[in-house]
C-alpha cells in the first residue's frame, strides 16, 4: 500500500509531465512520456501550437474546450501513429528520430485536430470523416503557410486513385478497403468543395459547410448520421451540394473520370514535379481551394 508521501510524489512526477497548451480559448493538455524523446518540451508546445492554431484559421475556432495528447516514445522514424478518441483523447507515439522540422512538416497531428472538429460516425460510415481529414489537412496547412501548394497537389494526385473503386465495388458506405476510405472519401470531399464553389458562385465552400457542421454541435465529442451532416453543412452553404454528392457516391456506386478532372483543374505530374495550366477551364477554382 502507497504511504501518503508516495502517492504525492507520483502525482507531483505525473504533474511535471504535463503541460497546458493553450490554443484560442480552448487547452490542450500534453503529457510527455516518462522515457525521454528525441526532441525537446518546447519544440513539442511550439509543434502542438502550430497544429492547433491551423485548424482555428481553417475552422474558425478550436473544436473542443479541452483535449488530452498522450505522448509515447518508441522505436525509430519521427512521427509514427496517432488515434483520437471521442474527441477528448488524442495518443501520439513519436520515435527517436523525431526532430524539430520532423515536428514542422508534420502532418498526423493536424489530421487528429480535424477528427476533433467533425462529428463522429458509425463505422460503416469511416470514409466520411477520414476522407474529410485527408482532404482538409494538406488544405489548412498551405493556408497557414505549412505546406507548399505543389506538394499538397503532388500528394494528391498520387492518392486518389488508391480511393477509386474497382471491380464489383459498390456504394462508399460500408466500405472496408483502405484506399476507398480515406482517399475515396477524400475525392467526394473535393467534389464537395468544388460543388459549394460552383453553385454558390464562389459565395461558399466547403470550408462554409464545415465551419457550419461544428456551429451546429458537430465536434467529435458528439456522434451524427451522414445524412445529419451533409444537411447541417448545405444549411450554411445555400446549398444542396452534400446531400445530392452523398446520395451519387455514399448510396450508390460511383464512376470517376480523375484525368478529366485534373485536366479541367489544370494541375498533372510531370516526373518528380506538378505542373499548372493556369489556362485550364476551373484553374481560378483550383488556386481558390488552397487561398485563404
Amino acid at each position: 500500500m502507497m504511504t501518503a508521501v508516495a502517492v504525492l510524489a507520483l502525482s507531483l512526477a505525473q504533474a511535471d509531465r504535463e503541460v497546458a497548451v493553450p490554443i484560442g480559448s480552448s487547452e490542450v493538455t500534453v503529457v510527455f512520456p516518462e522515457k525521454p524523446l528525441s526532441v525537446t518540451r518546447d519544440q513539442v508546445v511550439a509543434w502542438v501550437k502550430a497544429c492547433g492554431d491551423t485548424i482555428v484559421d481553417y475552422f474558425g475556432k478550436f473544436p473542443v474546450a479541452k483535449v488530452r495528447i498522450e505522448l509515447s516514445s518508441n522505436g525509430k522514424g519521427g512521427v509514427k501513429s496517432a488515434r483520437t478518441w471521442n474527441g477528448r483523447l488524442i495518443r501520439l507515439q513519436l520515435g527517436s528520430g523525431a526532430k524539430e522540422e520532423t515536428l514542422r512538416d508534420d502532418w498526423m497531428l493536424t489530421h487528429e485536430f480535424c477528427h476533433l472538429s467533425f462529428p463522429d460516425l458509425d463505422e460503416k460510415f469511416a470514409w466520411v470523416y477520414e476522407g474529410m481529414a485527408v482532404y482538409t489537412e494538406p488544405i489548412a496547412r498551405v493556408r497557414a503557410g505549412r505546406m507548399k501548394a505543389p506538394q499538397m497537389w503532388k500528394e494528391t494526385l498520387e492518392g486518389m486513385p488508391k480511393g477509386m473503386p474497382g471491380p464489383g465495388d459498390g456504394a462508399l458506405d460500408g466500405t472496408t478497403a483502405w484506399g476507398r476510405k480515406y482517399w475515396g472519401g477524400a475525392l467526394f470531399w473535393l467534389r464537395a468543395d468544388l460543388g459549394i464553389r460552383e453553385k454558390s458562385g464562389g459565395k461558399a465552400s466547403l470550408q462554409t459547410a464545415l465551419r457550419g457542421i461544428l456551429d451546429a454541435g458537430g465536434n467529435g465529442t458528439q456522434r451524427w448520421s451522414p445524412e445529419e451532416i451533409a444537411r447541417k453543412g448545405d444549411e450554411a452553404t445555400g446549398t444542396t451540394v452534400l446531400q445530392d454528392l452523398y446520395r451519387e457516391m455514399g448510396q450508390a456506386a460511383y464512376k470517376a473520370d480523375l484525368p478529366a478532372l485534373w485536366k479541367q483543374l489544370g494541375v498533372a505530374k510531370a516526373g518528380a514535379d506538378v505542373v499548372v495550366d493556369d489556362q485550364a477551364p476551373q484553374a481560378a477554382l483550383r488556386k481558390a481551394l488552397t487561398e485563404r
